[in-house]
Order: C-alpha cells, then structure tokens, then sequence
C-alpha cells in the first residue's frame, strides 16, 4: 500500500478521535516507517513494507483507543532532550519547562528532585548544571528504571537516584535547591481527567490526596529539615492551587514567588528557607 493511502485510512481511523487525523496519521506513519514527517509527504506515491504496514495500523488502532502518542513512540522530548517514556511514568509537559528555567536561574551546587518520575526535571538539570550534584527520589522503581535510563541516554553522570516514600521517609544530605512536581490532582477529579490521561499515565504520578495538597503539606514540613539556610524550594502547581500552596509555603519560607505559564496562570512556585 502506497503512503498516501495509508494516511487516508489511517485518518479515517482516527477521525472524531484526535484533534488533528491527518497530521497525526502522518506522525504515526513516520515513527513505523522511521523516517521524517516530510519523508512522508514528499513520498506520498511511495510503497511501505508488509511489516512496516502491519506496525502502522497497530498503533493507529492504540492511538484510537486513547493511548499517549509518547507512549506509542517511547519517547517524548523536554528541555531540547529526548527521553524515554512508558505507562510507568508521566508524560513530561512543557509548563514543566518553566520549572526547571526558574530551577537554573536559582542554582545549587546540591539539588534534589522530588517525585522524578522519568527523571526529565532531574536530568535537564543535571545537563545544565554540570559541576552539580543532583539527587533525585522517587517511590516506584519502575519509574526510576526508566529515569536512570534516561540519565544515561542523556550523559549525565552527576545525577543519581533512590527509592524513597517521601510521605514517611527523609532523603539523605543537605541540598541547596529542593524542586517537586509532585502528584496534585484531587482524589475526585481524577475521573474526570481526560482519557489519555487517566486510562493511560500512571496514578500515582496524578493522586494527591484528598485535597491535592498532600505532597506540598510533607514536602514544605521536610525540607527544613534538608535544605541549606538560604536555599530554595520550588514546585509546580497546578492551575488553581496557587493560594492553597502559598499558604503551606509561608509557615517556612520567605521572598515567596511564582512563575506564569504562556496562558498567564501561575504554574510555578518558590520560596528561600
């Protein structure tokens, strides 16, 4: 079967599925085929292979059901790096971006990434900051699996990882630069989380408790207790979380500020000990 068909049939698959059929028919045809998007268009009258055909149509048929185009790929790009991603961990979010641009701006010689997930908050510091030592934790080792695959794909050897339940366990050392983002969905509103969220990504990378709060409440009580007198603690939080957040900060913390995502909502908050 020629490309263009192939689009054409995989579109119609798609169609009142995603936002856009044709362009992501073509995204998904140039991952099977493994080559460029504008392979694809240019070689429309072109033939496929028997297995490359049979790779496309699976994951049309994944994509119709809802799954993450990421997880179809693998792979998903953050901060200019690539990173390796499955069902085991979150699909890194460019508002997670402005995290780590105030996290640079901030600097440390000793950080901490708290809930790494995949590791993208981790290793995007670690790459910019490179006479830092960052630690990240994180309480499923699936999860750290593909983070320190990430650390590796990425060259980045001054970041390392521990298994740790931040809700009852304290990480080791003393940091200058603490940063989360942690789950923070509520418990009542997972449901109504889209469907390639919530039937796909993991929840215990969206659970925060009752209120959304339960990560924020542990992380502000416990990072006196590591951080250095002058360092700074920074989360994202989600879009309207920012009073509720702010007023867990103050007890500890001061000159507290935050960041604006493009859409102007304040999606990253911080404070100095």
């Amino acid at each position: 079967m020629v490309i263009n068909e192939l689009i054409r049939k995989g579109a119609d698959a798609l169609e009142n599925k995603v936002e856009n059929p044709i362009r992501e028919a073509r995204l998904i045809l140039a991952h099977a085929a493994e080559v460029s998007v504008s392979d694809i268009i240019v070689r429309g009258g072109d033939e496929v292979s028997t297995e490359c055909e049979k790779k496309y149509f699976e994951n049309i048929r994944q994509r119709a059901c809802g799954m993450p185009f990421a997880y179809i790929t693998g792979e998903q790009e953050f901060f200019g790096l690539k990173f390796a991603v499955n069902e085991n961990v979150l699909i890194p979010r460019s508002d997670t971006e402005i995290l780590v641009e105030f996290a640079l701006s901030a600097g440390g010689k000793t950080v901490l990434d708290i809930c790494t997930g995949s590791g993208c908050i981790a290793v995007a510091l670690a790459k910019n900051l490179p006479d830092s030592k960052v630690s990240a934790v994180d309480i499923s080792p699936a999860a750290l699996e593909i983070a320190k695959k990430n650390a590796s794909a990425n060259g980045c050897d001054n970041v390392s990882f521990f298994e740790t339940n931040i809700l009852s366990e304290i990480p080791g050392g003393k940091f200058d630069l603490i940063v989360s983002n942690p789950p923070y969905i509520e418990r009542a509103e997972l449901s109504s989380l889209m469907k390639d969220v919530i039937e796909f990504e993991p929840r215990l990378a969206l659970d925060g408790g009752d209120d959304g709060l339960i990560f924020y409440r542990r992380i502000c009580a416990l990072a006196p207790q590591i951080l250095n007198k002058g360092g700074t603690l920074a989360f994202e939080i989600g879009y309207n979380q920012y009073e509720s957040v702010y007023e867990i900060m103050k007890e500890n913390f001061s000159e507290i500020g935050y960041k604006e995502d493009l859409s102007g909502i304040k999606r990253v908050l911080y404070g100095k000990l």
